[in-house]
């Protein structure tokens, strides 16, 4: 079996300002992991790209490719409650 890894930068444009280097996307078979950097977490300006789902963290937050290609994304430690996207499309697009 080959394995696989890709790294990209995640920026994100803060209010009132241009693009900002968010973090580190890697990608490694089917798992994903999203670190945000370190300069970014120490901005006082610097807000989650997810609120929900990926808060402000010095931590890996990661997820898994899963059937049909939508990643579970898993809470960092000491976070509680699992969150998984949806396994199925939205409703407001079936029925169109």
């Amino acid at each position: 079996m080959t394995s696989t890894s890709e790294r990209t930068v995640v920026f994100i444009r803060l209010p009132g300002m241009d693009y900002v280097p968010a973090g580190l996307l890697r990608h490694e078979d089917r798992a994903y992991f999203f670190r945000y950097g370190r300069r970014y977490l120490e901005r006082p300006d610097a807000i989650p790209l997810d609120p929900a789902r990926m808060p402000l963290t010095d931590m890996d937050l990661s997820g898994v490719l899963e059937w049909p290609d939508m990643p579970t994304i898993r809470q960092p430690t000491g976070v509680q409650n699992e969150i998984k996207r949806p396994e199925s499309p939205d409703v407001c697009g079936s029925h169109l």
